[in-house]
């Protein structure tokens, strides 16, 4: 950044830019900086004059806006859009190293008759425990999103297909060996249905993927919920 700024200096020209930097206490912070070169009669820069505005806050709001538009309001995971996104880059990180990552579609069994049952504000509370469960189970690495009502979506990277479906099964089992509590004080038993697939150098585009994973949630649905099942 410096060595832009002093280039563009070096030519006399006019230099309007944004730095993050930090203060004598640690602190961070962003500037504007507007530098314009001052010329004598000659057209010879002879000075400059700078002006700096502390645009801390607004780069915080901007960063405030941008994790909103990505991010699932009520379970505080990437909503679908971001998951897409991040999806997009995974398999372009799959392609670039040759490697293979694992993708899953995850959905609450009968979650509608939560929702008719205990009203929706219940159904919400669910949502966010279910989401808690899964992202407990999660590495860092992974990429786990909602992406709709009770649907989930998760990237497991550089793993087996055996690792995959482990991993998998381990989120399964942890969300049916609970009893899930609501405010109004009742419990719940709740499972869900898993559909996987590969992610993996040959792979034409994250639409087919995710397709290929819905078709194994609709076969893990169709033979009795509650199970995970592996696209093939």
């Amino acid at each position: 950044m410096r060595e832009k700024i002093y280039q563009h200096l070096c030519k006399g020209e006019q230099v309007v830019d944004e730095i993050y930097n930090y203060d004598k206490h640690g602190n961070e912070y962003w500037i504007e900086l507007n530098i314009v070169p001052l010329k004598n009669s000659y057209g010879k820069v002879t000075h400059f004059a700078a002006i700096e505005r502390n645009i801390t806050e607004r780069k915080d709001h901007e960063q405030n806006l941008t994790e909103m538009a990505m991010t699932d309001t009520l379970t505080g995971l990437a909503n679908r859009r971001s998951f897409y996104s991040k999806a997009k880059l995974a398999l372009y990180e799959v392609i670039k190293q040759k490697s293979s990552f694992f993708l899953a579609v995850i959905d609450i069994d009968y979650f509608k008759k939560v929702n008719d049952t205990y009203g929706h504000d219940m159904g919400d509370e669910v949502l966010v425990k279910i989401a808690r469960l899964m992202n407990n189970n999660t590495r860092e690495t992974d990429i786990l999103g909602r992406v709709g009502g009770e649907e989930f979506a998760l990237i497991l990277k550089n793993v087996t297909k055996e690792n995959g479906i482990k991993r998998l099964d381990t989120i399964r089992h942890s969300i049916e060996s609970i009893s899930i509590i609501l405010s109004t004080g009742e419990s719940l038993s709740l499972s869900v249905s898993i559909g996987c697939t590969d992610i993996i150098p040959e792979s034409k585009n994250i639409d087919e993927i995710i397709k290929q994973a819905d078709i194994a949630l609709y076969r893990a649905k169709e033979e009795g919920r509650n199970r995970t099942v592996y696209y093939s």
